[in-house]
């Protein structure tokens, strides 16, 4: 197991990697290129950058990372927004575990 894995961030940012894809899987096919995977790269950045921060030579520099993945989490919680506002997605749609772990 790498040292990553045993992060609970990490796991979390999994766990929203998955609602994320459940979800947007409703979006209409015109958004496929467009929202839908903006926000999947979105949430893909939020592990993927805990990841290659904890593979780093210190803690200045996953500290770097890590903030690189907290605005990964506010892109996420930008992009569900806007897709309530467009009519993509009904607010209650919006796993509470996505708003909660990220603030």
């Amino acid at each position: 197991m790498n040292q990553f894995e045993k992060l609970d961030i990490w796991n979390e940012s999994l766990e929203i990697i998955t609602n994320i894809y459940q979800i947007t899987k409703t979006y209409p096919t015109s958004e496929r290129f467009g929202l839908s995977d903006q926000i999947k790269r979105a949430a893909n950045s939020m592990a993927l950058n805990i990841a290659e921060g904890r593979g780093r030579s210190n803690d200045k520099e996953f500290s770097r990372f890590l903030s690189i993945s907290l605005g990964s989490s506010y892109e996420v919680i930008a992009g569900l927004k806007i897709s309530t506002k467009l009519g993509f997605i009904k607010e209650n749609q919006v796993p509470i575990s996505i708003v909660t772990s990220i603030n």
